[in-house]
């Protein structure tokens, strides 16, 4: 039963298939097969080679599993914390985009922002410029 559950790195991704192979550095680097991650409620994010991710094997033995995802430790701390609070870090490199709930204010950040209906299509950028137009009426 301890097997079922292991601790490994990301070796290779095949972004098409949202799978993965895994390296098992406690087993002198052993290789997984392709593994499919884990679809929280169809959200795509996959983890980036080298990160360190909790790998879910399936009773019929070791060649089938599925990547339950990175979690957090002293390599991988989350950007903000605490009770109440809610972050979606949607590239890799923190802060650069993300979507974000604290002291009661949703924040949305990214280099570029456009909102998106039926109607049409505007960005943040072009939001503002209308804004600035009209506080210098």
């Amino acid at each position: 039963m301890s097997d079922l559950i292991r601790l490994g790195r990301v070796s290779k991704i095949d972004y098409e298939s949202g799978m993965i192979e895994a390296t098992y550095p406690d087993r002198d680097d052993a290789v997984t097969d392709l593994f499919p991650v884990l679809s929280l409620n169809d959200e795509y994010k996959m983890p980036a080679i080298g990160d360190n991710i909790l790998v879910l094997h399936l009773s019929n033995g070791s060649a089938a599993g599925v990547v339950l995802g990175p979690y957090w430790n002293e390599d991988n701390k989350p950007a903000v914390s605490g009770k109440d609070v809610y972050r979606k870090e949607m590239a890799k490199a923190q802060g650069k985009a993300y979507m974000q709930y604290k002291d009661g204010t949703v924040d949305l950040r990214g280099p570029a922002v456009r909102l998106t209906c039926s109607s049409g299509a505007i960005t943040v950028a072009q939001l503002l410029a209308m804004k600035a137009k009209v506080d210098s009426l």
